[in-house]
């Protein structure tokens, strides 16, 4: 390890517990005592005599630092009071974020080992079916790989949800696609790509019937990501389109529009759904409501019009 001073750092917040909760089993192992500091009330004198171990007594501790960059106190001079930590002493500090450009992150990384976890997505598509399997066997239950697939593409790549779906269906004792679409609410992104075909297909009915359900349980906030999620599908299917008129492979489209190849074989049945005679349209129509979102206070209103006459458009030219 570079140093004493560990940073624990990123919007992923399963992984950093994860990555603690193993940094505190090595340093148990190892006969360290564990010691959270209160970060959000701790003055700087009680921080120095937590850190450098000051005692006569006093044993060799690993030392926990959350969120401790809203203690303006300490933080402004968090790296000349590190310098006081003491040689029997590791500290972990952990943050939401770190702004790389900052005068305090450069100091840092002179003298400590940061670690960022950033959330996951669909290029860790993999390693987060991987993920499930290995939760899924700690609660005791068997999970193959094409169920665990269904699993990721229902709830997605939050590991929080996940866990969460597991430890629920595990109490059902099987996990099947079944179970998983009974028992589980779908994430926003699996809702997106059912609206998606629903909309290609002309399914209006159930289009709309599906909005209101999401629009119940998203509220405003959701249209706003909703759109921007549709928009990338619709951009990804259009190209997809476009690329293999054109005798292109998935591989090499992935590439040129910088999309995951998993996702872009996911959504390839729907492109028979695609006339090339609307893709303007389509994009058009994605265009204004872009545009017209940010400007209105019934969002839904933008999502079901949308869609609505794409659906239509897509009607009438069958």
């Amino acid at each position: 390890m570079k140093s004493r001073i560990i940073i624990l750092y990123g919007d992923n917040s399963f992984e950093k517990l994860r990555e603690l909760s193993k940094l505190k089993k090595d340093f148990e192992n190892k006969g360290f005592t564990i010691e959270n500091i209160n970060s959000e009330n701790i003055e700087e004198d009680q921080f120095i005599s937590i850190i450098s171990g000051a005692s006569l007594f006093s044993e060799k501790k690993f030392i926990i630092a959350k969120d401790i960059s809203l203690n303006n106190n300490i933080w402004s001079k968090i790296v000349p009071l590190l310098d006081r930590l003491s040689t029997d002493n590791y500290i972990c500090i952990i943050e939401d974020s770190f702004d790389k450009r900052s005068k305090i992150y450069k100091e840092l990384s002179n003298v400590a080992t940061f670690k960022e976890f950033k959330s996951l997505s669909k290029k860790d598509h993999n390693n987060v079916i991987e993920l499930a399997r290995i939760l899924a066997k700690n609660n005791g239950i068997s999970l193959d790989m094409q169920t665990a697939k269904t699993l990721i593409d229902w709830v997605g790549y939050d590991e929080w949800k996940i866990k969460e779906a597991i430890e629920k269906l595990s109490l059902l004792g099987d996990i099947n696609e079944e179970n998983i679409k009974h028992f589980i609410p779908p994430s926003l992104e699996s809702n997106t790509f059912n609206l998606l075909e629903l909309t290609l297909k002309r399914d209006i009915h159930n289009l709309l019937s599906n909005i209101n359900i999401i629009k119940n349980i998203e509220g405003n906030e959701g249209a706003y990501k909703l759109l921007g999620l549709l928009s990338t599908q619709f951009f990804q299917i259009i190209s997809l389109k476009i690329g293999l008129d054109n005798n292109l492979s998935i591989k090499k489209i992935a590439k040129d529009i910088e999309a995951n190849e998993w996702a872009l074989n996911k959504i390839k049945p729907l492109i028979q759904y695609i006339d090339s005679n609307n893709t303007d349209f389509i994009i058009e129509k994605i265009s204004q409501a872009d545009k017209l979102i940010k400007r209105t206070s019934n969002p839904w209103d933008i999502i079901v019009a949308t869609l609505s006459s794409i659906a239509t458009i897509n009607l009438e030219i069958q």
